[in-house]
């Protein structure tokens, strides 16, 4: 994964596309490394398996105050960092992505998986709704009413995708439901103690 480069492009420009793939990195990894450097993601757009991201300057203070951190940081321990981070040098350690202009072995702190930028509220709300696998259901119902005399086997087959469509209702809106709690309840991650030895 080359996050160097991706970090590269964030340059502070006013806007940037993105395309994660190109840079060996998950879309996780890229909007991380969008909020990392003052950006955040307006638009996202599908190619194929792949995405393309639309990357804005944030005009918030503190992700405008990231941004430039990220750029010139001060790797001082005790001093505060909007970034929380570390040093992995040494013997024996992983190696860690060490971002643009940053000294060999300093990393930012890599969320949990769980805990990476996600898409927005309202990018859940428009992708996948599970109220279309009602429209399915209700689908494949008219349509086993209507070739029922013609041929019951057909009509038995499509009013079992019809009930296999309703019973996967409950959980894809579930799912829905808490991806939209997680991305609705994304804070800042803490400025305290941000230098972890």
């Amino acid at each position: 994964m080359n996050l160097t480069e991706l970090a590269e492009q964030l340059d502070g420009r006013a806007a940037v596309t993105l395309r994660p793939h190109l840079f060996r990195a998950t879309d996780a990894e890229a909007r991380w490394v969008c909020r990392l450097y003052g950006y955040r993601i307006t638009e996202e757009r599908r190619a194929g398996p792949n995405t393309e991201l639309l990357a804005v300057v944030d005009q918030d203070p503190a992700a405008r105050a990231r941004g430039a951190w990220m750029r010139r940081p001060d790797l001082t321990p005790g001093v505060h960092s909007p970034v929380p981070w570390t040093c992995v040098a040494g013997a024996g350690t992983p190696s860690a992505w060490t971002p643009p202009g940053w000294p060999q072995g300093h990393t930012p702190l890599r969320p949990a998986p769980d805990r990476m930028p996600g898409p927005s509220a309202d990018r859940i709300r428009a992708q996948n709704d599970p109220a279309l696998l009602l429209l399915l259901a209700a689908l494949f119902a008219v349509m086993a009413l209507l070739i029922a005399a013609a041929r019951p086997a057909g009509a038995l087959l499509l009013g079992l995708f019809a009930v296999g469509s309703l019973a996967a209702h409950p959980p894809a809106k579930r799912h829905r439901e808490r991806r939209l709690r997680r991305a609705e309840a994304a804070a800042e991650p803490s400025a305290s103690g941000n230098h972890l030895d």
